[in-house]
């Protein structure tokens, strides 16, 4: 949908909604960096949290076509389901707005070691003017040593309004005769239940942090089982940091912990769960093992990362406000379905219709029937000749 994002914004009333659909994930999502550039302006990164840099890529390009006249976006919700993305913005016009754009974007720094990164935003307000900030961000991943990758720019701001997100749901569980007056009954829906679940997942996000953790992934670098998820958010908020899950991820871990913090959870983890081990010698272990052998790089990550001790003490107890939570889930009678499986095994887009050859109209397909009867005549012609 790139191509038509500058005549969209130009089109769209002064606080119009835009809607846009976009289903080359794969373009931005780290398979091919030289065309998301081209077509988005962004560099695209392999990484767990993919989908949700998608998401952010879009918003971003958005922003910039209409920065070129003089107008803005403000999300309103975005989501990521099936195998394509969409995005609903409001579009706004105002010159002095748009001299903060530069802060609503920032550049994801990678670590190549493990799944740590950092976000260096383009520019801060101060004073109420914007400046070029310093680089905060490490050369080098203070976890495992390694090189670090830069991708972007994205969007970094927030990329849901609650108070929009909350009206929706409120129409779900509203009466017949307020959905009466509006016309529209969203339980009638064929797909009622997955928007709902959609929109249930968006409202627990943390609205104002980018991007996200995967926790089998964190748990496969240190060899260690997962941690219950409600485990790693009661360590995480009696840490004093902001911590949920991710609609496009069941297993995504978004949180405002720096990541040193996040890894000194998953080294408690692995403590308790293996106390009478100490992380250190069972890195000594697997250090022999790797002086014998070849060492990968996940095998020096987790090495890395297990000599470290915990800067911090971690309290996996569950605090009283997330167990209400969870005993509200359970109690709920509807059981919403936050993250729905796909309706099909392998379940996306399937490839282009095909009829039979005498009705073949694509350009492609005319070319290659061409081809096939040139091969067959000249197949033909040289067995004639050999015969006689």
């Amino acid at each position: 949908p790139s191509i038509f994002f500058d005549s969209a914004v130009q089109c769209v009333r002064d606080g119009g909604l835009l809607c846009v659909t976009a289903t080359d994930l794969a373009t931005m999502c780290g398979k091919n960096l030289e065309v998301c550039y081209s077509k988005y302006g962004s560099m695209s990164l392999k990484a767990k949290y993919g989908h949700e840099m998608a998401i952010r890529i879009v918003l971003a390009t958005l922003e910039r076509k209409a920065n070129v006249y003089g107008r803005f976006i403000v999300p309103i919700l975005s989501v990521q389901m099936d195998f394509y993305l969409r995005v609903f913005v409001r579009v706004y016009t105002s010159k002095a707005e748009i001299k903060k754009s530069a802060a609503k974007m920032g550049l994801v720094v990678q670590s190549t070691g493990c799944d740590s990164f950092y976000i260096q935003p383009l520019a801060k307000e101060v004073n109420n003017v914007h400046k070029c900030p310093s680089v905060d961000v490490p050369s080098v991943c203070p976890e495992t040593g390694e090189a670090m990758r830069i991708a972007g720019p994205i969007w970094t701001k927030p990329i849901h309004n609650p108070e929009f997100v909350k009206c929706l749901l409120d129409m779900f569980k509203g009466d017949e005769k307020s959905n009466d007056s509006l016309n529209f009954d969203p339980n009638k829906l064929g797909a009622a239940k997955i928007v709902k679940g959609i929109l249930v997942a968006v409202s627990e996000e943390v609205p104002d942090v980018p991007l996200h953790y995967c926790l089998p992934s964190l748990s496969k670098i240190l060899r260690c089982s997962v941690p219950p998820m409600a485990k790693v958010h009661g360590a995480l908020m009696n840490a004093g940091y902001k911590v949920s899950q991710v609609h496009c991820d069941s297993n995504g871990l978004k949180t405002d912990a720096p990541p040193e913090v996040v890894w000194d959870v998953m080294r408690a983890w692995l403590r308790k769960i293996e106390p009478g081990l100490d992380p250190s010698k069972r890195s000594k272990k697997a250090a022999k093992k790797i002086s014998d052998k070849s060492p990968t790089s996940r095998e020096k990550a987790r090495v890395s990362i297990l000599t470290k001790e915990p800067s911090i003490s971690i309290n996996f107890s569950i605090p009283g406000s997330l167990l209400s939570k969870l005993k509200k889930r359970k109690e709920n009678m509807d059981r919403i379905s936050r993250w729905t499986p796909n309706p099909q095994p392998n379940w996306g887009p399937k490839a282009r219709a095909r009829g039979s050859n005498k009705f073949q109209t694509h350009p492609k397909d005319r070319k290659n029937r061409d081809r096939k009867r040139q091969n067959n005549s000249q197949n033909s012609s040289g067995k004639k000749q050999r015969t006689s």
